[in-house]
């Protein structure tokens, strides 16, 4: 595990998607194409650094964003937040994200069985129902939380809580912000 700025790997899974889309194409996207989904994303300040396998962390993003992307089949808009949450509130100083989308949503039976590991919604051959439970676990290995809002019609939100890092990096210097 190392110290890592999030907003970094943000930026990294958001270009990997563009060029991933492009690279699928033998040739350029058309214009209805690149409209269809939209991914905004939203970055106050600049985020404190979190202590995470970057890797997964890459993957977890991507995993979101995937779901949201298939929870859209006519398109739409799957949205970034992060920020820093301060000392003094509930479950202390962590970093969070969330990935929202404009999808079809969950019901509440879905919901609930969301994180089980091969639970799926999607037809035979279009998911392996390992991303959200791939997700949980990491956020959990990594001392984080995870929680998933959804609705029928409304879209859904997933929101990681992420422990700030309060050790030293690998190179000796002090913690900073990303």
């Amino acid at each position: 595990m190392i110290t890592h700025p999030p907003s970094a790997t943000i930026s990294a899974v958001i270009g990997l998607r563009r060029s991933s889309r492009a690279e699928a194409s033998s040739t350029q996207p058309s214009a209805a194409d690149t409209e269809r989904y939209v991914v905004n994303p939203y970055t106050g300040d600049p985020l404190d650094r979190i202590q995470v396998d970057a890797g997964e962390f890459q993957a977890a993003i991507l995993n979101l964003l995937s779901n949201a992307r298939d929870a859209m089949p006519q398109g739409g808009v799957a949205t970034i937040r992060t920020r820093n949450r301060p000392a003094g509130t509930d479950g202390g100083p962590c970093v969070m994200i969330s990935v929202d989308d404009t999808g079809e949503g969950m019901d509440a039976a879905t919901l609930a069985r969301a994180f089980e590991p091969f639970f799926t919604t999607k037809e035979v051959g279009k998911g392996t129902g390992l991303g959200l439970s791939m997700v949980y676990g990491f956020v959990k290995q990594s001392g984080g939380n995870v929680k998933i809002y959804s609705e029928p019609g409304e879209g859904t939100k997933v929101t990681l809580k992420m422990p700030r890092s309060g050790t030293a990096s690998r190179s000796g210097s002090s913690v900073g912000r990303s």
